[in-house]
């Protein structure tokens, strides 16, 4: 057989040597044997990974796999919830119509039932010569009388079943049956990326009922809280004494604070939920408007920020503000005693830039380092300052995190803080 490499004019005849230098042993496959499954598997694997799509990649892990084997049936059997009967999911040469309706008991009599309850490939070579269990109605009425079956982990509980079948009695052996295996654990795993992407939406639901709670549950009862704090003050406050007006300032400062508390978990519910467009945007721009919001505590602080010229990344413009701004406000804020001093910087670091906002203040004690961006997590340690919410970081952390990037903190005690946050570059690094 001649291959022919489209960039090449030349037919090139293969080299077969390196098949015919050892003969396996007696009852083991050889090379040829073996790397048409291999491929198989890494074909289906790479597909998986390209996000062919969870129901496609079961017809083609089946459509391989019937190939492969050279088969009458493949299949795809899910557990249903009952976890009494098992639902076609896919398969090869089933009529059309029983795929996603047609239930096999899950008795464990038959094959499948077998094969679930005790976790191990089945295999059989003729259903008619079987002691261990009886053919389920469905497959005898498919005429299936060999075939392997292995359990699709989940990956602590049976999902389903992946078959392959003939209706003919057949010997699969042990190259048959990791070859069917290795289809299953690809399932598996694209089972497993299906549950996290169901339960990111489930979260991303849940979210966004929050949101709606948030603005409309607990900003009501806050507003009339407020309201009736700022009347007794306006009616009161002259029959208070001392421990009254402070204990009544302690009211009017928790419900302001409650305010924007529910105020940070509103934008952080919209920044987790809301639709992305990523562009291409100059981050010395954005950085420059960051600066802008925060004038007026730049002023007051006497705060020297500096930067060097900054990269073009691809981000939602107003969210790297929200970081850069967020940053900043932060670094003014734990300075200690002396002004502020911040230093902005981005090195290139493969397909992203890593920015660093370094500053000379108070630091950050080695115990503080792992919670830092855990949401309502506060340090205690600024001085003249409001009292934050403890959310800021957490939304730097998930804007970061929503734009593919990554984000942490070096810090000593006393000797400043630098925070690192990655965003995916605006062109390819060249070489």
């Amino acid at each position: 057989m001649l291959l022919r490499d489209p960039d090449v004019s030349e037919d090139i005849e293969p080299d077969d040597s390196a098949y015919e230098r050892a003969e396996p042993p007696p009852g083991e496959a050889g090379p040829r044997e073996q790397f048409p499954r291999s491929s198989a598997v890494a074909d289906l694997a790479r597909r998986g990974l390209q996000d062919l799509g969870f129901e496609a990649l079961l017809d083609e892990a089946c459509t391989i796999t019937a190939k492969t084997l050279d088969v009458d049936f493949c299949h795809v059997f899910k557990l249903r919830p009952s976890r009494r009967d098992l639902l076609l999911r896919a398969g090869v040469n089933w009529p059309e119509d029983h795929v996603g309706s047609v239930t096999m008991d899950l008795d464990p009599g038959s094959q499948n039932g077998y094969t679930v309850t005790s976790w191990q490939p089945t295999v059989v070579t003729d259903i008619r010569e079987e002691d261990r269990f009886e053919p389920s109605s469905l497959m005898e009425k498919m005429g299936i009388v060999s075939g392997v079956t292995v359990v699709i982990p989940a990956p602590q509980d049976p999902w389903g079943t992946f078959g392959a079948h003939s209706r003919e009695p057949r010997a699969f052996d042990e190259l048959d049956t990791t070859f069917v295996q290795s289809m299953g654990q690809v399932l598996s795993a694209a089972v497993s990326k299906r549950r996290i992407e169901d339960e990111k939406a489930r979260y991303e639901t849940r979210l966004k009922r929050f949101a709606y709670t948030a603005s409309h549950d607990l900003q009501e009862p806050l507003r009339m809280v407020t309201m009736y704090l700022n009347l007794i003050e306006q009616r009161y406050d002259d029959l208070l004494d001392e421990e009254g007006k402070e204990l009544f300032s302690y009211a009017t400062e928790g419900a302001q604070r409650m305010r924007k508390m529910v105020n940070s978990l509103l934008q952080l519910a919209e920044i987790t939920t809301q639709e992305k467009t990523l562009e291409a945007v100059d981050a010395n721009a954005v950085f420059e408007q960051a600066l802008a919001n925060l004038d007026v505590h730049i002023q007051e602080t006497n705060a020297e920020i500096t930067t060097e010229d900054l990269p073009t990344v691809k981000a939602d413009p107003d969210q790297l503000s929200q970081v850069f701004q967020n940053l900043l406000s932060n670094a003014i804020k734990y300075s200690g005693d002396a002004p502020p001093r911040v230093h902005v910087k981005a090195d290139r670091a493969g397909g992203f830039w890593q920015f660093a906002i370094h500053d000379e203040g108070i630091g950050i004690e080695p115990q503080h380092i792992d919670k830092i961006f855990t949401l309502f997590y506060r340090l205690d340690r600024a001085k003249g300052t409001e009292e934050g919410t403890g959310t800021g970081l957490a939304l730097c952390e998930q804007i970061v995190d929503q734009h593919g990037g990554r984000m942490w903190v070096e810090s000593e005690p006393e000797e400043g803080s630098t925070f690192f946050f990655t965003m995916p570059a605006a062109t390819p690094l060249t070489s």
